[in-house]
């Protein structure tokens, strides 16, 4: 049972819907409920005071706003039926609601309902919002239905374990990772594909390392693909790890993975590739990630040009420096929008 004091009213409320799924036997956080611990915590230290809630499914809803009345509920991802939204909104006419979408275009194209639930929750303008991480997606969305769309950015926080050289020494074995959830939009074959060429060319050992106990999107045939892919040779191995906790999986990070490959096809934020580089370690995407510097970047169509850019990223001795300067700068960005999106004064 959710139990939270009633002598305050919090600024923000986040909610997410509990996962159901055990990834490789245990509940386990996912990335979006990482990332909005991040958001909570950045916007507590500026004096905001945002609570992080799950519940089952949007029945729960009415009963925690209840008791902690906040002036701003944010509902992470599509899952709440638009009709209970508009029940909600009347049930809390103080209360801004809004939903908050962690995809672009080509990723919700995948869920049956998405174009049809925003269309009626931008009908309920203003009183219910819809926002976004991304600056694409707002425009895309602002353009089609002809209301404003807000842009509220992920946060993620930095810990900077690290001295901003990771080199390690692995006697000819090279461990690239590409981890996250097996979606076909994650790109995951192409990426094997080239660390096998990038290893073979400097006479290396692969060890490729991918997360395969989530599968998501019909990617079934893309984990069986890429199975069948290290058998062909003796030389190179693929490693399959269980989902593991935001704390364990960074760790695994900073003392396995050599370089880190997310070359996807889509990204809003893309949390992998953040730890990947707060935890000093190289890290290769496609012109989805924004902070990441260019010289990292590759197209996801082009097997050639990951391994380029994977040797770009290996030989270059300020690239994990660099890359922690545009994610600093993109926190402090998220920092700026958040705290000027709502009227955060207090009652």
């Amino acid at each position: 049972m959710v139990m939270v004091a009633m002598e305050f009213r919090s600024d923000v409320l986040f909610i997410l819907k509990k996962r159901s799924q055990h990834y490789g036997g245990a509940m386990l956080s996912s990335g979006l409920a990482n990332s909005i611990a991040m958001l909570v915590q950045m916007l507590r230290s500026n004096s905001i005071n945002a609570i992080s809630k799950e519940v089952v499914d949007n029945n729960c809803i009415d009963r925690l706003v209840t008791m902690c009345r906040p002036r701003v509920v944010v509902i992470e991802a599509l899952w709440v039926v638009p009709e209970k939204l508009e029940l909600l909104k009347r049930l809390h006419p103080r209360t801004q609601w809004v939903v908050r979408l962690h995809s672009k275009l080509p990723f919700i194209s995948g869920e049956g309902i998405a174009i049809e639930w925003v269309n009626k929750m931008a009908k309920l303008y203003p009183s219910v919002e819809v926002a976004a991480n991304s600056v694409t997606m707002c425009n895309d969305l602002s353009n089609l239905y002809n209301v404003p769309i807000k842009y509220l950015p992920n946060h993620y926080d930095v810990e900077l374990k690290h001295s901003y050289c990771h080199w390690r020494t692995s006697n000819g074995e090279l461990n690239v990772s590409c981890f996250g959830a097996v979606r076909p939009l994650k790109n995951q074959l192409i990426q094997a594909v080239a660390a096998i060429a990038y290893a073979d060319a400097h006479n290396r050992g692969l060890k490729f390392h991918i997360n395969s106990t989530r599968v998501e999107g019909c990617a079934n045939s893309v984990l069986k693909n890429i199975r069948a892919l290290f058998p062909i040779t003796s030389q190179h191995e693929l490693v399959e790890h269980p989902w593991l906790s935001h704390d364990d999986f960074k760790t695994l990070i900073r003392t396995k993975i050599d370089i880190g490959l997310q070359v996807s096809y889509s990204e809003t934020f893309n949390i992998v590739a953040a730890d990947h580089i707060d935890c000093g370690v190289p890290v290769v995407v496609s012109d989805e990630i924004l902070f990441v510097h260019d010289d990292f970047k590759a197209s996801p169509n082009s097997a050639p040009s990951i391994t380029r850019a994977m040797g770009r990223a290996m030989a270059s001795r300020t690239g994990v420096r660099r890359n922690t300067r545009l994610l600093q700068t993109s926190n402090d960005t998220a920092e700026k929008v958040w705290k000027s999106s709502f009227n955060w004064d207090r009652e």
